[in-house]
């Protein structure tokens, strides 16, 4: 499901996704906010809204069209996008959702812009999130870089499902660093050589942010299980400190990596 907004990295993120699921039922729903005004402007709003929609779902259409994709669906609702985007994941056959950090490129880099924070934080199928530091040339995956953050069984079971797909499908090198969690690295592996599936362990520690950056920078793709909500691991350190915000590990990393980051 691609979560369709009227922006450039919405099309980038398309086309990025394309590489790695080409063959997948894909899903364009964009959401029309509802707003608090005087009712003779709600007419007004409505049209506007609904045509940015249809633009916005046209130009992702023709970046899958491009690229072979024969099967989409295409979905405008109204309501709060959040909530909306939610239902419809719940609801229907949806294995992975497409987002970018903000469709705003004044946000400043590090920062995830609310709607997707939100998202990210309330629904629990994978996100695919196209972050602002994302090369715009750059599609190929061929190294993968794994964070386990913590150990929550049900969660790594699907991380692992996701990187042995990717991994095998991609034919991609698989490098998984400790730094987070000693404990839900050694979890992963564990289940990776059940699996017979081939990784590299980067064991450096990463204690400030331009070191994750390098690290992140040396692969094409992250990928990370989310936060628990209500998860009381906050930022402690520079490396996840941004400005005056404490945010969790998942959404701190995420908003300053310079690759597209999977969630899961």
């Amino acid at each position: 499901m691609i979560c369709t907004v009227k922006s450039e990295r919405i099309v980038k993120a398309s086309q990025y996704i394309i590489r790695l699921y080409p063959s997948s039922v894909y899903h364009l729903v964009a959401v029309i906010p509802k707003i608090k005004s005087r009712y003779l402007l709600t007419s007004l709003y409505h049209d506007t809204m609904q045509k940015i929609m249809e633009d916005a779902i046209h130009d992702v259409e023709l970046a899958l069209l491009e690229k072979g994709v024969i099967t989409i669906k295409k979905v405008i609702m109204k309501g709060n996008p959040v909530k909306k985007l939610a239902d419809y994941a719940t609801r229907n056959p949806i294995d992975l959702i497409v987002i970018s950090t903000s469709r705003n490129e004044m946000i400043p880099v590090g920062v995830i812009g609310s709607t997707a924070k939100k998202i990210i934080e309330r629904t629990f199928v994978p996100i695919f999130v196209y972050t602002a530091l994302t090369p715009s040339d750059k599609y190929e995956v061929e190294r993968i870089l794994v964070l386990p953050i913590e150990i929550v069984e049900e969660r790594i079971h699907l991380l692992k499902e996701v990187i042995e797909d990717l991994v095998k499908r991609l034919n991609a090198s698989l490098t998984v660093n400790a730094s987070f969690s000693s404990e839900a690295s050694s979890r992963l592996v564990e289940l990776l050589d059940k699996e017979g599936i081939s990784y590299n362990i980067d064991d450096r520690r990463i204690e400030k942010p331009q070191e994750l950056v390098e690290l992140l920078e040396e692969h094409d793709l992250v990928i990370m299980p989310r936060c628990r909500k209500g998860l009381t691991q906050k930022v402690k350190s520079s490396l996840l400190r941004i400005g005056d915000i404490v945010e969790c590990i998942d959404l701190a990393v995420t908003g300053l990596s310079p690759r597209p980051v999977i969630l899961v």
